[in-house]
């Protein structure tokens, strides 16, 4: 098996677009989520699956320590 041909296969333009697409509006619709809960006091999504998804999003990590400080 010829790894670099199924490298190539996978990581086209097109499914890395479609990959930043689908996890930016699942972020989005979380953290719309979170905040939606906030306001009415009700259970809220984890920190730490909320810095998950900015791990996946490949954010720098210093924009997760500036929401603290």
């Amino acid at each position: 098996m010829d790894w670099q041909a199924v490298f190539n296969e996978i990581f086209t333009v097109k499914n890395i677009l479609l990959y930043l697409l689908a996890i930016n509006v699942f972020t989005f619709l979380t953290m719309w989520y979170d905040k939606h809960e906030a306001k009415i006091n009700q259970w809220r999504v984890s920190e730490g699956f909320l810095f998950t998804l900015v791990l996946l999003r490949r954010r720098n990590w210093w924009n997760c320590w500036n929401v603290y400080f």
